[in-house]
């Protein structure tokens, strides 16, 4: 389910987030360990979800930074 939107879609069309030591990580492979959200590949879902501190926090179960930075994270899932 995506963090922004709150729809139900195939796990192969979101982008997986994990918080590596407070930070806000892309998950491409799906492989990191430790607690995952995940959103949808469109650019207002994302920007939605990045804003969206509190969110994250109760999700993750942590407080998060963006480890990247915002731009950098939306260029880079919008590119793959």
């Amino acid at each position: 389910m995506c963090l922004a939107c709150r729809r139900r879609v195939e796990r192969r069309l979101l982008v997986r987030f994990t918080a590596q030591d407070g930070a806000l990580v892309p998950d491409w492979r799906k492989r990191l360990g430790g607690r995952g959200v995940y959103c949808c590949r469109n650019d207002r879902c994302l920007r939605r979800f990045i804003k969206n501190k509190k969110g994250l926090a109760r999700a993750l179960r942590q407080n998060v930074a963006a480890g990247v930075p915002a731009d950098e994270i939306l260029q880079g899932v919008l590119k793959n």
